[in-house]
């Protein structure tokens, strides 16, 4: 047994991980599609060490790098300052214009962001934080001047500065740069071999060239357009009251998925969706004592921040034979081009009576 348990603990040693003694810092810029990768470890000049990323062999050396984004204290790779590779595509996260006769920006948030800052050509601003910044918000922000870019994300001081610099020189003219959460960038951690000690990964979405925004606040262009997602009339909503829910993401969507589709076994898959900017609206007209119900969406309209959906609902005609069940009609559709609309109102197109209305998304 004490045999066995040596060879096991030699096992388990031998398997255990050991340090790679080196860290990475890695800067990934979408806009620009740019990605910055700074290696630091303990290699004196003219020493060097080869690490994997996929088929690729890469060559740290102990000579201080030189060029662009070069940080003193940093290893070279590959006779440069960095590791330069190409992110994947990610759809613009924010839109900022400046206003004429103003230090204010036009922001058009589509994320949630955790930071905006602004470079005007010669300084350095803070222009709004997560609180600001939610999802779908459209505002007008007050810059406050700041010192470079320092302070953003996972940078040091050395980083942050060789940064600036960088995109300084490199565009030589106003930027907007947005600091996003790891989890929601398409991109993951770079697969080397072996695997550095630390990451330090900052994401960021760098606008170049700020448009000048003569109205003094961003309008969203983009055409109403309403889609079917599904309709029916066995839905597992069991009140007679009518029911309007408004989802913004996949979470919320499930739940009313549910709802649509809870008198089905097995329940569907649910569809995938893009809420980035779009949303599913789904009205539940209530439970009713027989078949012969039923409703379709008639049209949409988007005015003054408000979405009309507007209904056409069906009865049973008197004296015909119906289903003599509990039925639950139910429609669901995909709007786009809507993302400034702060309430949604159902309305009955034969009367125009309002039938539901919500002034938040359902959660």
């Amino acid at each position: 047994m004490r045999v066995f348990l040596g060879v096991l603990l030699l096992i388990l040693s031998a398997c255990a991980w050991q340090p790679s003694g080196y860290n990475i810092t890695d800067i990934v810029m979408y806009g620009i599609q740019d990605r910055q990768t700074i290696f630091y470890g303990k290699l004196e000049a003219g020493q060097t060490r080869a690490i994997q990323l996929g088929s690729n062999t890469l060559t740290l050396s102990g000579t201080s790098p030189i060029g662009g984004l070069a940080v003193p204290t940093a290893l070279s790779v590959n006779g440069v300052a960095t590791l330069q590779t190409r992110p994947k595509d990610l759809r613009e996260v924010v839109s900022v214009a400046t206003i004429p006769f103003s230090s204010d920006l036009s922001v058009l948030s589509r994320e949630t962001i955790q930071k905006l800052v602004y470079f005007d050509g010669k300084k350095w601003f803070d222009a709004g934080s997560r609180e600001d910044l939610e999802r779908d918000t459209k505002l007008r922000l007050e810059i406050r001047e700041r010192n470079g870019l320092r302070g953003i994300g996972e940078l040091n001081n050395n980083e942050a500065d060789a940064l600036q610099g960088y995109l300084q020189d490199k565009y030589k003219q106003p930027l907007a740069i947005a600091l996003l959460e790891y989890p929601n960038i398409p991109d993951s951690y770079l697969a080397l071999e072996p695997r550095p000690d630390r990451v330090n990964l900052t994401a960021l979405f760098v606008q170049v060239g700020l448009p000048v925004d003569v109205l003094g606040g961003f309008t969203n262009n983009e055409p109403l357009n309403v889609r079917p997602i599904l309709q029916g009339g066995n839905a597992a909503y069991t009140d007679t009251k009518p029911l309007l829910r408004w989802d913004t993401n996949t979470n919320s969507f499930s739940q009313t998925w549910k709802i649509m589709n809870g008198n089905q076994l097995p329940i569907p898959s649910v569809p995938n969706l893009d809420f980035t900017r779009a949303s599913a609206i789904t009205f539940f007209v209530g439970q009713k004592p027989t078949g012969g119900y039923g409703l379709a969406v008639a049209n949409a309209k988007l005015e003054s921040n408000v979405l009309t959906l507007r209904l056409n609902l069906s009865e049973p005609a008197a004296g015909t034979i119906q289903t003599q069940a509990l039925t639950s009609p139910f429609v669901s559709v995909f709007v786009t081009g809507a993302t400034k609309a702060k309430r949604i109102v159902a309305v009955n197109n034969a009367t125009g009576v309002v039938l539901a209305q919500l002034e938040q998304p359902s959660r």
